[in-house]
């Protein structure tokens, strides 16, 4: 192989590097290399390094601002493109899964690009990071609640923010919430329908905004119903991804042994309480679904599969509600129309073998 050709491939594979990099997303927390720090980090020449950067330019990858500072550009020479965060947390579920497929797929329409960053907790430096490298963020809580520290770094972040499956419209940050009110009322009209009249709501993970919502909900309905239930609320530290299961199937089973589980259906705020809740009945003898019926809000794609399977609320398509807010934040946030809590039109409702009429 000539000298020639050898220089050739290390500033195209270089160059290749740096492309991967763009589309991930890799340089909206931090700038550009320049050429010498390029030429440090892949350990070629200054001159290497300068050929990658400029057939990036050549190519459309990047520009210069009026400032010539290099910039990720928009292919098709449209402009920069937007660069967008996804943040989520470090456990990752189905739910999070599908939510991240949704988003890219809506940046992806407006020729944009979206970097998933997992956050530990809210005083990581990747989340205020976040907040000050990207054109846009979708949000997705970490599991306990949103201190008020993070509320303010929220409120005044500089670019524009989006909250999913969480409600922080109060807050003006425009949020999309997959399971709002009027979903958990269809739930619990159905176990209303079957003839239930003492309707429980269990709940063992750690609490939050979301899952407060959802009891109030419950709450809400109850009163206006006229249906009896208790509020077992149990809510323990993540310390296992099933550690809400484990919580459930203690603190029922124990229920159940003493005689306080009164109820003959059991709203559970999520599908991990569920679990548990039919592993305490199953153990005990008694049959879900005909002795006690169960249902949750959100079963995290797993309802058909369990046994018995789970009547729960499922995850409708957020993907509509996700490109009005990209399109939004790629226009630099600004005034915000219409409602800033975004609900889908129907969340399906799936009715499994966990649910049936109460015994007499």
């Amino acid at each position: 192989m000539t000298t020639s050709n050898t220089r050739q491939n290390k500033f195209m594979g270089i160059a290749e590097m740096l492309i991967e990099r763009l589309e991930r997303g890799d340089y909206a927390l931090r700038k550009l290399p320049s050429e010498m720090e390029l030429a440090e980090e892949t350990g070629v020449s200054r001159m290497t390094a300068r050929r990658a950067l400029k057939h990036l330019i050549d190519e459309g990858f990047i520009r210069r601002d009026p400032n010539q500072r290099p910039e990720v550009a928009c292919p098709g020479g449209g402009g920069r493109v937007h660069q967008f965060a996804f943040l989520m947390p470090p456990v990752i579920s189905e739910d999070v899964q599908a939510w991240q497929w949704a988003a890219e797929g809506a940046v992806a329409t407006i020729q944009g690009v979206l970097r998933p960053i997992i956050y530990t907790d809210w005083n990581d430096v990747l989340f205020s990071g976040a907040l000050k490298g990207f054109d846009g963020v979708f949000l997705m809580q970490a599991g306990v609640e949103v201190p008020e520290a993070a509320i303010t770094a929220l409120k005044k972040s500089p670019n524009p923010v989006v909250a999913l499956d969480l409600d922080l419209s109060s807050l003006g940050i425009p949020s999309i919430s997959l399971f709002p009110e009027k979903a958990v009322v269809r739930l619990l009209e159905h176990l209303r329908k079957l003839g239930h009249r003492r309707i429980a709501c269990f709940h063992t993970c750690e609490m939050n905004r979301v899952f407060r919502q959802r009891i109030e909900a419950w709450e809400n309905w109850k009163r206006k119903s006229g249906i009896e239930g208790d509020l077992f609320n149990f809510p323990g530290r993540a310390e296992s991804i099933d550690y809400g299961a484990i919580q459930a199937e203690k603190e029922c089973g124990r229920l159940l042994d003493s005689g306080q589980l009164r109820d003959t259906a059991v709203l559970c705020t999520n599908v991990w309480t569920a679990l548990g809740v039919n592993r305490a009945i199953q153990q005990r003898g008694l049959v879900v679904g005909r002795d006690i019926s169960t249902c949750a809000v959100n079963d995290e794609m797993l309802a058909p599969w369990m046994n018995p399977s789970l009547t729960s609320l499922r995850m409708p398509d957020p993907s509509s509600m996700l490109l009005s807010c990209a399109r939004w934040m790629a226009g630099g946030g600004g005034k915000w129309e219409g409602a800033k809590l975004l609900v889908p039109r129907q969340v399906p409702l799936f009715k499994g073998d966990s649910t049936g009429a109460p015994q007499i």
